[in-house]
């Protein structure tokens, strides 16, 4: 008992600790209003610019791009300037460094990007570091409004969440760390990832896409044989769903690409109301390698085939290969084990 007491009263005496801390201390990193609402210009002649302190932002050039440091930054733009919110010009790369919790938003209902350029983007961030990219949650209908509009992006660590469509690249996207939290599923047609020339290649951190018609696309526009259009699972945690399609369409797939790759310990759950896997150019294949503990995919359909399908079904392959249940063998071992032992320590 005494020692019950004890318990009670340091946890009593953290509480009233908390309780003193100020509200402000507990949300520090997240600016309830906005540090800036005019675009961000920035070009190859714009110098070091340190604003941290007053906006939130520091840009930093290096060679044929620089870096820009988000950190308890919130921009929010308004009116036709906002289809831009950060605008990157005449540069090759940019590396986007996240501390605390920031937020890009436009007000603009069609035609707008969080950031823009025709840049190789590369997402970094501190631990816990966040990026909320914000569009009008009033948007019912895919109409050009994306977080990033990039030649190619690559996640390496850090925190994103968009209520929008993540992006419209031409070239690869690569998720390696981090995290990435997309949610475009208010939006009827709405693709989470769009890539036209690339590939989206995902080997780690945690992906988690809801979108209207696509999760992920490889558009293909103007590509050419030697394009590889993939989608490549090789790691990380993966979470896919689209169910919201445009007015009067059904081409509502988790995964629309020219190949489809998935070989990964990771957790896999792919969901699309037509189908989870559409394999939509000749030549595809679907090749499931490898999966760990929870794989799903699936869609609405009454023939459960009809989770992989292909548009030129003569000349694309589906190779799934069989499913290792070692794991699950030595477990159910490990159990029937014990429940023997249990049995026989109550036998006469």
């Amino acid at each position: 008992m005494k020692k019950r007491k004890q318990l009670m009263c340091m946890l009593l005496a953290a509480a009233m600790m908390l309780c003193a801390v100020p509200a402000s201390a507990l949300a520090e990193g997240a600016p309830a209003q906005p540090t800036r609402t005019e675009r961000l210009e920035i070009t190859k002649e714009t110098p070091f610019t340190d604003k941290l302190a007053a906006e939130g932002w520091k840009w930093e050039p290096s060679g044929d791009g620089g870096t820009l440091t988000l950190q308890n930054c919130y921009i929010r733009v308004t009116g036709p300037a906002s289809s831009g919110v950060v605008h990157f010009q005449d540069m090759e790369n940019v590396t986007v460094h996240l501390i605390r919790e920031n937020k890009l938003e436009t007000t603009r209902t069609s035609g707008a990007y969080l950031l823009h350029g025709n840049v190789d983007f590369r997402i970094t961030g501190e631990t816990g570091a966040r990026l909320d990219l914000a569009a009008p949650g009033s948007i019912a209908e895919s109409a050009g409004v994306y977080g990033f509009f990039a030649r190619s992006i690559t996640l390496l660590s850090g925190n994103v969440a968009c209520n929008t469509e993540f992006c419209l690249a031409d070239d690869d996207i690569n998720i390696q760390g981090g995290s990435l939290a997309v949610d475009a599923s208010h939006m009827a047609g709405s693709d989470g990832i769009c890539t036209n020339l690339g590939s989206v290649n995902i080997s780690g951190g945690t992906v988690n896409i809801h979108a209207g018609r696509s999760g992920i696309i490889t558009a293909g526009v103007g590509a050419s044989g030697s394009d590889e259009l993939a989608v490549n699972i090789t790691g990380g945690d993966v979470t896919i769903r689209a169910d919201n399609p445009s007015s009067g369409s059904s081409l509502i797939y988790g995964i629309r690409a020219k190949d489809v790759i998935i070989d990964t310990q990771g957790s896999v759950d792919i969901y699309g109301e037509k189908a989870a896997i559409y394999l939509n150019y000749e030549n595809s294949k679907a090749e499931i390698l490898n999966i760990g503990e929870f794989f799903s995919i699936f869609s609405e359909s009454a023939c459960a085939d009809d989770a992989i399908m292909a548009k030129f079904s003569d000349n694309s392959s589906v190779v799934i290969a069989p499913a290792d249940y070692s794991a699950v063998n030595a477990a159910e071992a490990q159990a029937k084990a014990l429940d023997a032992g249990i049995t026989r320590a109550f036998l006469p």
